[in-house]
């Protein structure tokens, strides 16, 4: 134990509650209040740059923060890049990701007909013939395209529709110098999920 000492002439104080090796910085020394030598053992924490994750990153108690340590931001963390529906660190997502639905298409009687439909890739034709119902995958943000002959002996008939909105119809005349005036007649409508086509044939 150290008893009346001096350093610098100026006698050493009592220390009521003298530091531990807990409370000095690693890679200091101290004397303790028995003359001893004391390591310091609290960790210096150096400057770093943390970067958010998936999972929830910590800086550890009972640390000594040795440079400034900065949390990393990115200019793309913005709602248009974040999917509708999700939230990052606050930040609620508003773009609108294209998603692949189920469709059924029911006719009231057997017809040949062209079908268009977009995916995400591109446009997807197809000829359908003699069927009263046909399931298709779409793309939502994409359309649906029924075209056909109507107007002449030739026509399959007027189409009526329900069970989709939106409809935009394009006509086109073939000839008309052709036996009855014939259209073509294309009824298009945008996907935004599943569902269900029901075409009335005239």
């Amino acid at each position: 134990m150290i008893a009346n000492g001096v350093i610098g002439g100026k006698k050493l104080p009592v220390l009521a509650n003298p530091a531990g090796a807990a409370q000095i910085l690693s890679g200091y020394q101290a004397v303790g209040s028995m003359g001893e030598l004391i390591e310091g053992a609290v960790p210096v924490l150096a400057a770093q740059t943390i970067t958010p994750g998936a999972a929830a990153k910590t800086i550890a108690s009972g640390q000594y923060l040795g440079g400034v340590q900065t949390i990393a931001g990115d200019a793309d963390l913005v709602p248009g890049n974040i999917r509708s529906g999700v939230n990052i660190f606050g930040v609620s997502g508003t773009l609108e990701v294209p998603q692949m639905v189920s469709g059924s298409i029911v006719v009231s009687r057997a017809l040949v007909f062209d079908l268009v439909y977009s995916i995400q890739t591109g446009l997807r034709y197809q000829i359908i013939r003699n069927t009263t119902n046909v399931n298709v995958s779409v793309m939502t943000g994409g359309i649906l395209a029924i075209s056909h002959l109507y107007g002449g002996t030739s026509s399959i008939g007027d189409f009526t529709y329900s069970g989709l909105s939106g409809r935009t119809t394009l006509s086109q005349t073939i000839s008309t110098a052709d036996q009855g005036n014939i259209y073509v007649e294309m009824d298009v409508f945008p996907i935004t999920g599943p569902f269900t086509l029901n075409i009335t044939v005239g």
